[in-house]
């Protein structure tokens, strides 16, 4: 257990980054990233150049990261790298369902993504394969010992994740 005299070291950093694309500015046209311009389509010529932010700081997030795996520490990220360069430091990755087209967007990086806050309403809720909520598929509770269990079968085209809620005592 870490002390006041010697604390814990962290083994890791989760890295939450935001989104630069949902941005109001998309593109930066005071810094060119090398590739990055507007082109005009009637004469295809290059009207001007113009940065991106996944490109213009990717020298310095691939330092940060170069500099977190190098003292053997984890780098958790959300949200898939942006560019080859950083996906190349295979670093674990997951992304919050709050829009099911986050898991489209990660699912070539990894396939890893948490719950979806938004449409879940309670702990007991069933979809089906359409991903419509459903009541045809109740968790069945067994005694066994005086205790009780859930038994869940689980059919083709379904999925389940399970909550243990905290027990509730009685005075």
């Amino acid at each position: 257990m870490p002390s006041a005299d010697s604390p814990a070291k962290p083994r890791g950093l989760f890295r939450k980054a935001r989104r630069q694309r949902r941005s109001a500015t998309p593109w930066i046209y005071s810094h060119f990233d090398g590739c990055s311009a507007d082109i005009d389509p009637q004469t295809h010529r290059i009207r001007r150049l113009k940065g991106s932010m996944p490109l213009l700081s990717r020298e310095f997030r691939l330092k940060t990261v170069e500099k977190i795996q190098g003292r053997r520490a984890v780098l958790i990220i959300n949200g898939a790298p942006w560019t080859r360069t950083l996906a190349k430091r295979k670093m674990p990755a997951f992304t919050e369902t709050g829009s099911i087209s986050n898991c489209r967007n990660m699912l070539l990086y990894s396939p890893m993504a948490l719950g979806d806050h938004l449409t879940e309403r309670t702990e007991r809720d069933v979809y089906d394969r359409d991903g419509r909520a459903t009541a045809e598929h109740p968790v069945k509770k067994v005694q066994r010992e005086g205790k009780t269990y859930a038994e869940v079968r689980i059919p083709g085209g379904y999925s389940a994740v399970i909550v243990r809620a905290a027990a509730t005592t009685t005075p």
